[in-house]
C-alpha cells in the first residue's frame, strides 16, 4: 500500500510540473470568462442596501479612522460571533469609502475564485474532467444564493465559501506532501477554517465533513499509512486537527451569539420544523430553479426583457456547449461508468442537506428564490451543483454514441445560461433600487439642509422594494443613511410599510415579526410623503389617524405586495 502511495505521489508531482500546459489552465480560463460574463451585466450599477447603512453609520461615526477603530465600531452583540466579517467590511470601507464599484468587483473576484478552487478540488479528488467542470460552471452561476452577489452585508458568505474550498483543496494536497510541505498545506487548511467560519457559519457542517472526504479519498488512493508508530499522529494531523478547530470555533460562536439556540426539550418540534424547511428548500432548488426554468425564461423575456442581457446569456450558453462538446475526445469513456455519475448525484444530495443542517439548531433560515433570505443557500448550493452534474451525466449515459455528449453539454449549458440570465435580471432590480435610494436621499437632503434638532422622520410614498431588492424598509437603513450624510448619530427615521400601526401614544413599525420601533407624537415627529413632496407633522393621535386614513399604509402607494427577506415576487 505504501509503495502504491509513493507511486501516486510521484505521478502527482510530475503532473504539477506540467500544470500550466495541462487541461486545467483551459478549464480555469473558461470558468473565469463565464464568471465575469455573469457579473458584468449589473456590477457597475450596484450600490449599498439595508444593513449596509448600519455598517457605514458605525464606520463613518467611529472615534478614529484606523482599521482597528473601524473594527471596534463595527463590533456589536449581533456581529461579535463574526469578527472576520466585520474586519472584512471595515477593510473595504477603509480602502474605498463610499464608492460601491470596487466593493462589488472584489466580491465578484472572491466568488469566481471560490468557483476555481471548487473545480481544482474536484480534480484533486479524481472526479472526471467533464463532471468537475460541469459542477463548477453550474455552481458559479446558480441563482439560488443570488443575494450574495449584490449585497455588501452578505459579502462574508462568498468569503466563507472560498475559504471552504481552499481548506479542502489544501487538505487533499497534504495527503501527497511530506515533511514541511504537508505542514504548510495543513496550516493553510486550518487557517482557512478559522477565517471562513469566523466570517460566516453556514459552512460549519461542511467543514466538519472535509476530514471524512479526505480520509475516504486517502484510503481509496492508498495514501494513508496502515501501520507503524506514526500512524495515529498522522491521522490526527490530517483529520483530528480539522475537527478540533471546527469544534473550538463552534464553541466560541455558541458562547457569544445573541440568537437563542433550540433547547433540548424543544428538539422534537425543531426537527419537524427542519423537515418542513428541507422540503421547501428542495422545492425551490429543484422545482423553481429546475422544472420551472422554462417558465422563468418566459417571464423574463416577456416582463423584464433586456436584449444585452439575453445576448450575454445566449453567448455564454453557446460557449459552454461548444467547449464541453469538444472536450469529449479526451474523456470519451467517462459516460460508461454510470455508477460514478450516480455516486456524484448522491453525494450532491447529501451535501445539499448538510448545507442546511445548521438550521437544526435554530429557526433563522429562510427559503426564498430571490430575496435577501437566500443568502444562506450558498453552502447547500455546493450539493446542488454536484447533484446537477451527476444527474445530467447519469441521464446522458443512457443515450448512445456522440449524442450523449450533446445531451450533457446541452443541459449543462442550459443551466449555466439560465443562471446568467436570472442573476442578471435580479441584478437589474438591485441597480434600480440603489438609484431609487439616491433619489430619495437627495430629495430629503434638499428638504432638510440641516437636520432639525431631535426630529424623527417617517418616510411615505416610496415602495420599500424593487423586486427582491431593498430600497428602504426599516428603522436602520434609512436612519443609517441619514446619519452618514448628516454625521449625526441621534437621527431617528423609519419607513411606512404594511406593518405600521397607529395608537393613542404614537406610531409603531414592525419587521420580521419581532423588531419593533416606536415614535411618540410631538412637534418633532415628521412624516415626509415622497410621492407628494409634502411634509406633515404628527403631533397628535388625531393628526396621525387623519393622515393614515387618507393614505392607508402599504396600500395608497400602489406598491406591489412585499415581505421582509423576500421582497416582491418577480416569478
Amino acid at each position: 500500500m505504501e509503495q502504491a502511495g509513493l507511486r501516486s505521489m510521484r505521478v502527482q508531482v510530475m503532473g504539477e510540473r506540467r500544470w500550466w500546459r495541462s487541461e486545467h489552465l483551459k478549464d480555469l480560463s473558461l470558468l473565469v470568462v463565464v464568471g465575469w460574463a455573469s457579473v458584468m451585466v449589473y456590477v457597475t450599477g450596484l450600490g449599498f442596501y439595508s444593513d449596509d447603512w448600519f455598517f457605514f453609520e458605525r464606520f463613518s461615526l467611529a472615534e478614529g479612522e484606523g482599521l482597528i477603530d473601524l473594527f471596534r465600531a463595527g463590533i456589536t452583540p449581533n456581529t461579535f460571533m463574526r469578527p472576520v466579517q466585520v474586519f472584512y467590511l471595515a477593510l473595504l470601507y477603509k480602502i474605498f469609502g463610499f464608492n460601491p464599484l470596487p466593493y462589488h468587483l472584489i466580491n465578484a473576484t472572491v466568488l469566481i475564485g471560490g468557483g476555481l478552487f471548487f473545480y481544482l478540488t474536484l480534480r484533486k479528488l479524481t472526479v472526471g474532467r467533464l463532471a468537475a467542470l460541469g459542477a463548477a460552471l453550474v455552481f458559479l452561476t446558480l441563482p439560488h444564493y443570488s443575494t450574495d452577489r449584490f449585497w455588501y452585508s452578505a459579502f462574508q458568505a462568498n468569503l466563507c465559501m472560498a475559504c471552504y474550498f481552499l481548506s479542502l483543496f489544501a487538505d487533499v494536497n497534504a495527503l501527497y506532501g511530506g515533511g514541511w510541505r504537508r505542514g504548510l498545506w495543513k496550516v493553510a487548511s486550518l487557517m482557512s477554517i478559522v477565517v471562513g467560519t469566523l466570517a460566516y457559519e453556514v459552512f460549519l457542517p461542511l467543514f466538519l465533513l472535509n476530514p471524512l472526504v479526505v480520509w475516504w479519498f486517502g484510503r481509496k488512493e492508498g495514501l494513508l499509512r496502515t501501520n507503524g508508530a506514526r500512524k495515529w499522529r498522522e491521522r490526527f494531523a490530517l483529520f483530528g486537527s480539522n475537527v478540533l478547530t471546527v469544534f473550538l470555533v463552534a464553541l466560541f460562536k455558541a458562547s457569544v451569539t445573541v440568537r437563542r439556540p433550540t433547547e433540548l426539550d424543544e428538539m422534537p418540534a425543531q426537527i419537524r420544523w427542519f423537515a418542513r424547511f428541507l422540503v421547501k428548500a428542495f422545492r425551490t432548488t429543484f422545482g423553481t430553479y429546475g422544472v420551472d426554468l422554462p417558465v422563468i425564461w418566459k417571464r423574463i423575456l416577456t416582463s423584464y426583457f433586456d436584449e444585452r442581457l439575453l445576448a450575454v446569456a445566449i453567448g455564454v450558453m453557446g460557449m459552454v456547449f461548444v467547449y464541453l462538446f469538444f472536450v469529449r475526445g479526451k474523456v470519451a469513456a467517462s459516460f460508461g461508468n454510470r455508477r460514478s455519475w450516480l455516486f456524484l448525484f448522491g453525494v450532491g444530495l447529501f451535501f445539499f442537506v448538510a448545507g442546511y443542517s445548521l438550521f437544526v439548531t435554530n429557526r433563522f433560515g429562510m427559503i426564498t428564490p430571490t430575496g435577501i433570505g437566500n443568502r444562506v443557500a450558498i453552502a447547500a448550493a455546493v450539493g446542488v451543483a454536484l447533484a446537477w452534474a451527476g444527474g445530467i451525466g447519469l441521464f446522458a449515459s443512457i443515450v448512445r454514441g456522440t449524442m450523449r455528449h450533446v445531451v450533457y453539454a446541452g443541459l449543462v449549458a442550459f443551466l449555466v445560461g439560465s443562471g446568467v440570465l436570472i442573476n442578471g435580471t435580479l441584478g437589474r432590480f438591485w441597480v434600480e433600487a440603489y438609484q431609487k435610494e439616491q433619489t430619495v436621499l437627495a430629495r430629503i437632503e434638499q428638504r432638510f439642509p440641516t437636520w432639525p434638532d431631535g426630529a424623527a422622520l417617517i418616510l411615505d410614498g416610496v415602495c420599500p422594494y424593487v423586486g427582491p431588492a431593498i430600497v428602504f424598509e426599516s428603522n436602520w437603513d434609512l436612519a443609517g443613511a441619514l446619519r452618514v450624510h448628516y454625521h449625526d448619530p441621534a437621527i431617528r427615521a423609519d419607513v411606512v410599510t404594511r406593518n405600521l400601526s397607529v395608537d393613542e401614544e404614537g406610531v409603531s413599525t414592525l419587521l420580521y415579526g419581532h423588531i419593533k420601533a416606536r415614535y411618540p407624537y410631538g412637534e418633532s415627529l415628521l412624516l415626509y410623503n415622497f410621492a407628494q413632496d409634502r411634509l406633515y407633522r404628527l403631533n397628535s393621535a388625531a393628526s396621525a389617524q387623519a393622515y393614515f386614513e387618507a393614505h392607508p399604509p402599504g396600500v395608497s402607494n400602489g406598491c406591489p405586495f412585499g415581505l421582509e427577506g423576500y421582497g416582491v415576487r418577480v416569478y
